[in-house]
């Protein structure tokens, strides 16, 4: 605790000594360092990464060390009942099979039979659904129109009394401890409770259907809730919801999750994010970016503020908005410099000379020693990790400003499989000018070692950052076998209903 403590007060110290040196650089770079207008484009790129080190700085700066939630053995003494859970497997256009497997999934949970509710939510009437539902057994209630929501549809039926609502869809899976891990962050203490804190919805990482591993296309956003901010996004499948949280809410509106999750922050509910790896990379440490962008845009754009921010949450969310849309460029910026110079020679600077280095290093290592004493050592790995899964996604982040602007829905099976041929093209670039670099290096072209070298650096640490591979492609079908492999199909009833 105390190492912990002391590596927080230096990360603060060396996190605004950082920022300032990078204000540094920049106005050396815009009143002494342009050569073009090549040159000021790149300066925008490095004023965005400033920028996205100044909301890294601000979000982990005032952290307080997470609180200790009761645990599941503690629960299970203290409780005299545990609360009523009403599981909703959200059908629209699924399968039986993946809904059915979502169902047994979902009953197999290690929670009390009698506490413990699974419905099965239709966007329309299915005869064969409602069959399947029969013979599981589980509740089925399909909607009366396509167009109803379906999770206002149910609480305004009185068909659930829950307290809590877990949302599932047809397809994924939740662990036989789910409830254990999830309900805890609900209650202040298992001696006092049941007594509510202010955690509207608990969002969890969820299995899906012939996958080993915790995937979901939204489920790669900026695990802030992880960390203790209370402030994870709602992504629909796989939330715990306290009900209370979801009254007084106009318009619940499921299919627009990050937007409903943005209405229950904005009444003062916290949130958390339980997931396998609890990693916040620089400011944007997600994969999937496309998806997560485009859903972000959506939901904002259904949101009634917009165009209008009326609070300083809203006005927070519309800047985050557009530091998302200049991510993907100032990545391919910083990606296209070094190939620029090793083949043509051009440079953003005047040369990589020592005035340079005595602007640009003092910046760049600071930089990086704040980004370390952000984590404790054993992170080092997944936030290394992370941030390689940014850079190398850079063309999703393109794509979805693009695509959102358009209109376009987000497209939600493996997304990262869109930036393959992108990334293999910046990788296959990046290898050929490290070639053509040295090349004219050896014939008549006579940069000073110092620019070499810095050339050939900056493109071999691209091609550390380009050459990771996406979690959610399989590379026709070479997964990892998991641990906890997906329910076997069965047919046998179970207890609960």
């Amino acid at each position: 605790m105390r190492s912990a403590a002391m590596r927080m007060s230096l990360f603060r110290g060396v996190g605004l000594l950082h920022l300032i040196a990078g204000v540094a650089y920049l106005y050396w770079r815009i009143t002494e360092g342009l050569t073009g207008l090549g040159s000021l484009v790149f300066w925008g790129a490095e004023l965005y990464v400033w920028l996205a080190a100044v909301g890294f700085i601000l979000s982990r700066y005032s952290q307080v060390r997470q609180k200790a939630v009761p645990g599941p053995e503690v629960l299970r003494r203290s409780f005299f009942q545990l609360p009523r859970v009403d599981v909703l497997v959200m059908r629209q256009r699924d399968s039986l099979e993946a809904t059915r497997q979502t169902v047994l999934s979902a009953l197999r949970l290690d929670y009390p039979w009698e506490r413990l509710f699974v419905h099965i939510v239709d966007r329309v009437e299915d005869g064969e659904m409602a069959k399947v539902a029969q013979a599981i057994p589980c509740e089925y209630w399909p909607c009366p129109t396509p167009t109803t929501d379906p999770l206002a549809y149910l609480l305004g039926s009185g068909q659930i009394q829950g307290e809590y609502l877990l949302l599932l869809q047809p397809g994924h899976f939740v662990e036989p401890d789910f409830l254990w891990q999830t309900l805890p962050l609900f209650y202040d203490s298992p001696e006092r409770a049941p007594i509510a804190n202010a955690t509207g919805f608990v969002q969890a990482m969820l299995r899906t259907l012939g996958r080993p591993q915790a995937v979901h296309p939204l489920q790669q956003l900026l695990a802030v809730g992880s960390q203790g901010y209370q402030a994870a996004p709602l992504l629909g499948s796989g939330c715990l919801i306290r009900r209370a949280a979801l009254e007084g809410i106009p318009q619940i509106d499921i299919r627009r999750p990050v937007q409903l999750g943005c209405q229950m922050h904005c009444r003062g509910w916290q949130s958390h994010l339980v997931r396998q790896a609890q990693v916040t990379g620089v400011l944007l440490p997600l994969r999937n970016r496309r998806v997560a962008l485009l859903a972000i845009f959506s939901a904002l754009r259904e949101n009634p503020f917009w165009g209008k921010p009326t609070t300083q949450q809203q006005r927070f969310q519309y800047l985050w908005l557009a530091l998302w849309a200049a991510g993907g460029v100032a990545e391919l910026a910083y990606l296209a410099v070094p190939i620029l110079f090793l083949c043509t020679g051009w440079m953003p600077v005047p040369a990589f000379d020592r005035v340079f280095f005595a602007w640009f290093l003092p910046y760049a290592l600071l930089g990086r020693l704040t980004w370390l004493l952000a984590f404790p050592p054993s992170l080092w790995g997944a936030a290394w990790q992370s941030e390689r899964q940014t850079g190398s996604q850079f063309f999703q982040s393109i794509q979805a400003l693009v695509q959102a602007l358009r209109g376009v829905p987000p497209y939600p099976e493996q997304p990262s499989q869109l930036s393959l041929g992108p990334q293999a093209l910046a990788i296959v670039l990046t290898l050929a000018a490290m070639g053509v670099g040295a090349l004219r290096f050896a014939g008549n072209w006579d940069p000073t070692w110092l620019e070499l070298l810095f050339g050939l650096v900056w493109a071999f640490y691209n091609l550390m950052v380009l050459t990771v591979r996406p979690d959610d492609h399989d590379f026709a079908g070479f997964a990892l076998r998991s641990h906890n492999p997906a329910p076997e199909e069965t047919t046998d009833a179970l207890p609960n209903s």
